[in-house]
């Protein structure tokens, strides 16, 4: 069975493959503590889980535009775009690419596509429009969210030149693409619930030179990543 090794000052720890238990030896002395437990939850579903209980106290701020949603609004935007997305044609395995800076939009838009069993690649806007292109041609990725601004006027063109055949737009749309709130309207039940044994993971290219890496896996941590993208969204802290 595969270890890990590593070290901190003095004291050096092994973990087991399976992750089940955790040696800490220092000093020469061995101590074996049991692994942390994980549950066979997406992450969608861990993060969520509590969203009816915490009801209307406020899951996410946009600083710079003041919008707010709740825990419950944003489990049920999650819900109902995730069935939108399925409704589409989204499918377990199929990939989403999210090229958009941090905004309650994004949030929904990853935990929706997860929450159907999709990867969710997601694309640095600051990156230059040939490692988009890269990005998107290597993930082949057919679906693709992304905003009406300087990351969409990017991205004019270069859906020709990858697998995507549908963008859907936060904010003020052009003709061709799919405004993304409209999702919500043409939800329907999606194809089936997802565990997290089903869940696979899309591993992104190494970022270029300057291009900041992201997770893409849908039971990777997808806010400290995309947080470096400079955006203004954030969690209300675990008191609010």
């Amino acid at each position: 069975m595969p270890t890990i090794r590593y070290r901190s000052g003095d004291e050096q720890r092994v973990k087991a493959g399976d992750m089940t238990t955790v040696t800490t030896v220092r000093d020469g002395s061995a101590q074996t503590r049991p692994g942390p437990a994980i549950p066979d939850l997406t992450l969608p579903q861990f993060v969520l889980c509590s969203a009816n209980r915490r009801g209307s106290k406020r899951a996410l701020v946009d600083a710079a535009t003041g919008q707010e949603i709740s825990y419950a609004g944003l489990a049920e935007a999650v819900r109902e775009v995730g069935a939108g997305l399925s409704a589409r044609g989204l499918r377990h395995g199929d990939v989403l690419a999210l090229c958009a800076p941090n905004s309650i939009e994004f949030a929904v838009a990853w935990f929706a596509a997860a929450s159907i069993g999709a990867v969710v690649t997601t694309v640095n806007p600051q990156c230059t429009r040939d490692e988009i292109a890269r990005q998107l041609r290597q993930t082949g990725a057919r679906w693709l969210v992304t905003t009406a601004g300087s990351a969409g006027q990017k991205l004019r063109g270069i859906t020709a030149e990858t697998a995507v055949t549908e963008t859907i737009v936060t904010g003020d749309h052009a003709a061709g693409t799919i405004p993304f709130w409209s999702l919500r309207a043409a939800a329907h039940a999606p194809a089936g619930p997802v565990s997290a044994s089903d869940v696979r993971s899309c591993r992104r290219p190494a970022a270029p030179p300057g291009c900041p890496r992201a997770s893409s896996s849908p039971t990777g941590t997808w806010w400290p990543a995309c947080a470096r993208h400079g955006s203004s969204t954030r969690w209300p802290s675990a008191t609010s």
